[in-house]
């Protein structure tokens, strides 16, 4: 996990595909809200291997949602 708290996929740009906006702005605000909630990373680096994640994981292709 990258070692910026806030790097994480529940605050990415890629993460919440299938995911309610109303739960996606729970999860933003505090990730451990819904530790459950899985998407597709839609990394353009990840998108071919169809990796799905978690709000706490992260990597280094992390983009801030807002």
């Amino acid at each position: 996990m990258p070692d910026n708290p806030q790097a994480t996929c529940g605050s990415c740009e890629y993460f919440g595909d299938g995911i309610a906006q109303q739960q996606l702005v729970e999860i933003r605000v505090n990730p451990e809200s819904a530790p459950e909630a899985f998407s597709p990373c839609a990394a353009p680096r990840n998108a071919e291997i169809h990796l799905s994640v978690g709000p706490r994981a992260g990597c280094d292709a992390w983009k801030p949602a807002a």
